[in-house]
């Protein structure tokens, strides 16, 4: 055993608290992001097995009236061995006694060869008074099996809580922008309970291929075939969603791919950190050691023993952090994070697996980056000859602590600018770590606080108090006789055979009034008309539009920014942008995302038609949130080659009433605040745990820096002690210059900080939809300076307690 070997133990002992300190920045680090990343792709891993175990849809499709088996296998023909099973669901309302707050349940029968259902408790519905509801809406109400709820007018029993494979989160509708499982459950029961509960039957189809891998164009080809092929066989199509747009089946995949870039850039911040803070405290380590790294260089000791020496205790605790880190993160946190999802979304339960990659992204990586930076930190320090180790010679030399200092300054003031001025280097490095502790601070604490600010700009980016987007166009400029027509004939189409609900005069009328659709009524342009009515300002007040759905590459991530192409009115009342002349206009928010700018031609894509378009902008207008493009409806019908008479949409600050089949969506200011209640609920949690791991990483970054200054100086406080200075007055002169120091850095610090947040958000938010950009109250600047403050309080009291323990006998034992 060499005798080098002997002094390790030594110096883990000697130097507990560094040692210590890395020791939990690693192991933290490592059980943090290991945690999260093993739960999040074990969920991942889930949910793509659960496509192919529970045999969920390739993509669906509604029918205004059930559909002919020769229309079902008309399709199925298409798809070479493909199946279409009838998902028929209908909404009805939901009551609980915990709760007086009007709910809706989505009642769909026992399903068994498709979008099967997964049990977390109970068992599928086997009686007509049974249903089983959603895990994630059970959760949120304190459901339990057993309890009674009343569906309908009906009182059922749970007899099961599960999650359905084609919902993972609770969209009532795939227009919408927000998953609602407080008020909404999808829920299961019996053949027959399912025909003596719906109310208003939607005629819903899921399309299982045969070949599930299909590209998404050559799938989306195949869709519009399969309407076709409906409407040839006298099937009316009322809505066709392919699964990568199904928000119920991908929006919590999404979600968890734009956390991971979160997390990974956290990684990397807090790698870079641990590297710091190695370099350090290696050389700290290698200056204090300097006269016994000499003598044993004159004694024929070779370096290449020293560099694996000073690797050793190094290597020692970071292996040991990392096994503990491991521990923790797959023992402890794996669930912890797995819940931080599992609270929002309706997901099967999920077995933790291991992942390679992980392990070598959270440990390996970090090991041998800290193991190098070390080492090339040990090898430059050590290419000293021994007589400069022996002399203390292997700093670099600094005229700072001869500089003259005012004669008029008392003695504590100069002495504390001297001990500034000797130690400069260190504080330097101090104020830089300081800012990379007030950076995870920040950024923990202002996501919240941005999140809301976002939605606020989302509202003020809608155009209109009201922005409808049609399925078709519809007109609603109509007079009393057509929109009667209309109304008789939506009437006509709700009912499937209307000789088997209706009387025989009932019937004649209803044919006879729906007749002047073709005959005496108009029919603009060849539109359908509005069934309701609406009076004339409303109608004064609506503005056409047409729109259309883009894709367009992204400046910092690989993915796609969807963007919405908007066609309007020249002079428009609601798109204050001018679009007069053919010019094109882009949101401000879509130009730095996807990088934009003024007469440079940008590829635009549509992913459905496999199409693709190029725009050159004129001028970047709007709010920051703004991710659309403008123009006008002119240059819309030219570049897309639509009819003039087409149009997509109302814009509007008056509620209109439309016909309900031909409304895709409606978007107002208020959507896009709530937008911020369901973002909180998805974040919160998260920052919750990044402000848990801040804080300590701040204490102890701050204390393994400071500590070299202490160290440093325990020789001269050693002096100080043995002229007569007390220890709170020795504390008085250090630990204040300290302070002194670490309050500037926070504050001083802050404008660096901000601009780095806003860098490391611009790198989180790249893989999400939208451009949030960075948005700092002043109240929260003051947070991350009292958390610090409060940080390097907990640091200053062990400061206090190890000085008092420097005794006499250190001056003495210095050997020049």
């Amino acid at each position: 055993m060499s005798p080098l070997n002997r002094r390790i133990p030594r110096e883990l002992h000697h130097d507990l608290g560094k040692y210590l300190g890395l020791f939990v920045l690693i192991a933290m680090t490592i059980a943090m992001v290991s945690g999260y990343l093993v739960a999040v792709r074990s969920i991942q891993r889930t949910l793509a097995d659960t496509h192919d175990d529970m045999r969920t849809e390739d993509f669906s499709f509604a029918t205004q009236f059930k559909a002919s088996p020769e229309a079902v296998a008309s399709v199925e023909a298409l798809g070479s061995g493909s199946r279409v099973h009838e998902n028929f669901y209908s909404d009805v309302s939901l009551s609980l006694a915990t709760s007086d707050e009007p709910m809706t349940a989505r009642l769909y029968k026992n399903r068994v060869d498709f979008d099967r259902a997964v049990y977390w408790e109970g068992a599928a519905p086997a009686t007509d008074s049974e249903v089983a509801l959603d895990r994630t809406f059970a959760t949120n109400h304190n459901v339990s099996v057993g309890d009674t709820v009343t569906v309908g007018e009906k009182s059922m029993t749970v007899s099961g809580i599960m999650v359905l494979s084609d919902y993972q989160a609770l969209v009532k509708k795939n227009s919408d922008l927000l998953f609602d499982a407080q008020t909404f459950s999808v829920c299961q029961v019996t053949d027959a309970a399912f025909d003596e509960l719906a109310a208003g039957t939607i005629y819903n189809y899921a399309v299982l291929l045969n070949d599930n891998g299909m590209s998404l164009s050559d799938r989306v080809d195949l869709e519009g075939d399969a309407a076709a092929a409906l409407k040839d066989h006298g099937a009316r199509v009322v809505d066709l969603v392919d699964r990568e747009s199904n928000n119920s089946m991908t929006f919590a995949n999404d979600d968890m791919e734009g956390d991971q870039a979160m997390w990974v850039v956290l990684c990397g911040v807090l790698l870079v950190v641990c590297a710091f803070v190695f370099v350090v405290l290696t050389d700290a380590t290698i200056e204090e050691e300097s006269a016994t790294i000499g003598t044993l260089l004159a004694s024929g000791y070779r370096k290449r023993e020293l560099v694996l020496h000073y690797l050793a205790a190094p290597a020692i605790v970071g292996v040991s952090a990392s096994v503990v880190g491991n521990l923790v993160g797959y023992g402890l946190l794996v669930d912890v994070m797995g819940g931080l999802y599992y609270r929002s979304y309706s997901l099967p339960p999920y077995t933790t697996h291991f992942f390679w990659d992980v392990f070598a992204a959270s440990t390996v990586a970090p090991l041998a980056l800290l193991m190098l930076i070390t080492l090339v930190g040990v090898l430059r320090k050590l290419r000293a000859t021994p007589l400069a180790f022996l002399r203390h010679e292997v700093g670099r030399k600094s005229h700072r602590r001869n500089l003259p200092l005012p004669e008029r300054w008392a003695f504590p003031a100069r002495f504390r600018a001297r001990v500034f001025l000797r130690n400069a280097s260190h504080f330097a490095v101090l104020f830089v770590g300081i800012m990379f502790s007030s950076l995870l601070m920040l950024y923990g604490l202002c996501m919240m606080p941005l999140v809301r600010h976002y939605s606020d700009q989302l509202a003020d980016s809608v155009a209109a108090d009201h922005l409808y987007l049609l399925k078709a166009p519809l007109e609603i400029d109509v007079s009393d006789a057509e929109r009667d027509a209309a109304a008789a004939a939506d009437e006509l189409l709700d009912h499937e055979d209307p000789a088997a609900d209706l009387a025989p005069a009932d019937l004649a009328d209803l044919l006879s009034r729906a007749s002047a659709i073709a005959g005496d009524a108009r029919v603009a342009a060849g539109h359908p008309l509005n069934s309701r009515a609406n009076d004339a300002s409303a109608i004064d007040d609506a503005e056409k539009f047409s729109a259309t759905t883009l894709d367009v590459g992204r400046l910092r991530s690989s993915k796609s920014e969807q963007v919405t192409v908007y066609g309007v009115e020249v002079g428009s009342r609601y798109f204050k942008f001018d679009v007069s002349g053919g010019k094109i206009v882009v949101g401000a928010g879509l130009a730095r995302k996807c990088g934009l700018a003024p007469g440079s031609q940008t590829t635009f894509t549509d992913r459905y038609e496999d199409k693709t378009y190029e725009i050159a902008p004129d001028a970047v207008c709007g709010e920051p949130t703004d991710m659309n493009v403008y123009m006008s409806r002119a240059t819309f019908d030219e570049l897309f080659h639509k009819s003039p008479d087409d149009f997509s949409g109302y814009a509007s600050d008056t509620a209109l009433a439309l016909t309900d089949r031909y409304v895709s969506s409606e978007m107002t200011p208020q959507q896009m605040r709530e937008v911020a209640t369901q973002m909180e609920s998805s974040l919160g949690q998260v920052m919750r745990m990044v402000m848990m791991l801040a804080i300590p990483i701040s204490i102890v970054l701050i204390y393994l820096l400071t500590k070299t200054v202490i160290g440093r100086s325990a020789r001269y406080i050693s002096y100080m002690k043995v002229f007569g200075y007390h220890s709170r007055e020795v504390s008085a002169l250090y630990v204040r210059s300290i302070t002194i120091t670490v309050l500037a850095s926070l504050v001083l610090s802050l404008p660096l900080v901000c601009w780095l947040t806003g860098l490391l958000m611009d790198v989180v938010m790249a893989d999400y939809s939208g451009n949030i950009e960075l948005w700092v109250p002043w109240y929260l600047l003051v947070q991350v300076v009292a958390m610090g403050a409060l940080s390097y309080a907990v640091v200053a009291a062990i400061h206090l307690w190890r000085i008092r323990r420097i005794g006499l006998a250190d001056a003495l034992k210095v050997q020049e």
